[in-house]
C-alpha cells in the first residue's frame, strides 16, 4: 500500500514537472506565432521545428550535466551564481521578470476579448482580463500544492482542447468545402531570414518546471527524461497543429493574420471550433502566467534567502504583488492594444534566449574545470557545447537584426541589460567588500 501511494506520489511529481515545462509552450502567444509561422514557411517549417527540437534537447542535456557536477544547486540562478557569478544569476531572475510584465499584459488582454467575442457578448472584456489577473495572484498567496494542481488543469485543459482540433482536422480532411490543399506546398512566403530562427522561441520556458523539483530531485535529476518528453511531445503537437493550419487555412491567410489558430479552429469544426479555441487560448494564458508567477515567487524567495534582494523585501509574494500592479498599469494605460507590445513580448523572448546561451557558456567552462581535455568524451561535449553557442549567438543576431522593428528591439534591449546587469554589479561590489 505505502509503495502504491509512493508510485502515486511521483506520477503526479513527474506531472507536474511537465505541465509547468510546457506553460510558456502552449500559450495563445506560442500559436499566434506558430500561425504566421507556417504561413510563411509552409511545409518546410517542419524541418526548422525538428532542427530547434535538436537545439533545445542539446541544451536540455548540457542543464542536466551541470546539475549532476554542481550536485545540488537547482536552478538556473545558482548555477549561473556559481559559475559565472552574481551579475549573471540576478540577470535570468529578471529575464522572467520582464517575459512575465509583457507576456502576461497580452495574454490576460487577448483572453478578456475572446472571453467576450466567443462566450458572453455582454461581460467587460477588461474586466474578465483584471479577473484573471486577480485569481493568477491569488493563487501565489494560496498553499504551494493548490496552484500545482490548478497548473495541471490549466495545462490539461490546453492541450486537450488542441488534441481534439488536431484529431478532428486529420478525420475530416476529405469534407472540406471552403479550401482544399493541392497536394503538399514547399514554397516559401517569407522574405525574411528571422523567420528561419523563429521556432527557437516556441520551446522557450521549459525551466520553468524547475520550480516543483524537491531537494532529493535537484541533487541527481531524476526527472530530466519528462523535460526531454515534454520538449519532443511539443515539437510533435507544433507539428500537427502545422499540418492542420496549412490544410485548412490558406498561407496568405495565416501569414497576414493576427489570429490565425482561431481561424483554423473556425474552419475545422465551425462555431464548436471557436468555443474549443475560445478554451485554449483562456486556459493557455492561465497556463504561462501562472506557471511564470511561480517560478518568479521560488526564485525571489532563494534570492532572499542569499541577500540578492533589498531587505525591506520580507515575503517573496510582495514581488508578485509588485508585478501584477505593473501589469494591470500597463492594461489600464492602453498598452495591450498597441502593436509595439508585440515586438516588446518578442523581444523578451529573445532576452531569454540570451540567458540559454549563458547556461550553454556556463557548461563549457563546467568542462574546462574538469580538466581530461584529451579524453574523447569531453571532446565530443565541448564541440557540441560550441556548436550550440554559436547557432543560438547567430540566431539571436538574425532575430534582432531582421526584425521589422529592430530599432525598438535594440533600444529595448539596451535598456533591459543595463536594469537587468545594474543590481548584480552592485552586489558583486558588496560582496567584494564584506
Amino acid at each position: 500500500m505505502g509503495k502504491q501511494v509512493i508510485n502515486q506520489k511521483n506520477g503526479i511529481d513527474s506531472f507536474l514537472v511537465f505541465v509547468f515545462a510546457l506553460g510558456i509552450m502552449i500559450s495563445p502567444d506560442s500559436l499566434a506565432m506558430l500561425g504566421i509561422f507556417f504561413g510563411e514557411t509552409g511545409y518546410i517549417g517542419f524541418f526548422l521545428i525538428l532542427f530547434s527540437t535538436v537545439i533545445y534537447l542539446a541544451l536540455l542535456s548540457q542543464y542536466k550535466q551541470i546539475f549532476i557536477f554542481l550536485s545540488g544547486n537547482s536552478s538556473d540562478i545558482e548555477i549561473l551564481k556559481t559559475t559565472m557569478g552574481t551579475i549573471s544569476a540576478f540577470f535570468s531572475f529578471f529575464v522572467k521578470m520582464i517575459v512575465a510584465i509583457f507576456l502576461s499584459t497580452g495574454l490576460l488582454v487577448s483572453s478578456g476579448f475572446v472571453f467576450n467575442e466567443v462566450f458572453l457578448y455582454w461581460f467587460p472584456n477588461f474586466g474578465f482580463a483584471f479577473g484573471l489577473l486577480g485569481l493568477l495572484l491569488g493563487l501565489q498567496f494560496l498553499p504551494n500544492k493548490v496552484g500545482l494542481y490548478f497548473q495541471i488543469g490549466f495545462c490539461g485543459i490546453a492541450i486537450s482542447g488542441l488534441l481534439i482540433l488536431i484529431i478532428a482536422g486529420i478525420i475530416q480532411t476529405d469534407q472540406l468545402i471552403h479550401f482544399k490543399p493541392a497536394g503538399i506546398d514547399f514554397s516559401i512566403n517569407s522574405n525574411g531570414l528571422d523567420t528561419f530562427f523563429l521556432p527557437l522561441l516556441f520551446f522557450i520556458g521549459f525551466d520553468l518546471s524547475f520550480t516543483v523539483w524537491n531537494k532529493s530531485e535537484q541533487k541527481y535529476p531524476k526527472k530530466y527524461h519528462i523535460l526531454f518528453a515534454a520538449v519532443i511531445f511539443m515539437s510533435l503537437l507544433f507539428i500537427l497543429w502545422g499540418y492542420v493550419l496549412l490544410t485548412y487555412v490558406p498561407m496568405e491567410k495565416l501569414m497576414n493574420s493576427r489570429i490565425p489558430h482561431m481561424i483554423a479552429a473556425k474552419n475545422i469544426l465551425g462555431d464548436p471550433g471557436r468555443f474549443i479555441m475560445g478554451t485554449i487560448i483562456i486556459s493557455g494564458s492561465l497556463a504561462a502566467i501562472h506557471a511564470l508567477f511561480t517560478s518568479i515567487l521560488k526564485q525571489g524567495s532563494m534570492l532572499l534567502k542569499t541577500n540578492m534582494l533589498v531587505k525591506s523585501i520580507k515575503r517573496p509574494q510582495i514581488i508578485i504583488l509588485t508585478l501584477a500592479l505593473i501589469i494591470a498599469g500597463m492594461m489600464v494605460g492602453g498598452m495591450a492594444g498597441k502593436e509595439e507590445l508585440e515586438t516588446l513580448i518578442r523581444a523578451s523572448l529573445i532576452l531569454w534566449l540570451i540567458s540559454y546561451t549563458m547556461i550553454s557558456i556556463t557548461h563549457i567552462l563546467i568542462l574546462g574545470r574538469a580538466g581530461k581535455r584529451h579524453h574523447i568524451n569531453l571532446l565530443i561535449k565541448e564541440t557540441i557545447n560550441v556548436m550550440c553557442v554559436l547557432i543560438l549567438g547567430i540566431s539571436i543576431l538574425i532575430l534582432i537584426v531582421m526584425d521589422d522593428n529592430s530599432i525598438l528591439i535594440l533600444k529595448f534591449l539596451g535598456v533591459a541589460f543595463f536594469i537587468g546587469l545594474t543590481p548584480g554589479i552592485l552586489l558583486m561590489f558588496r560582496d567584494n567588500t564584506t
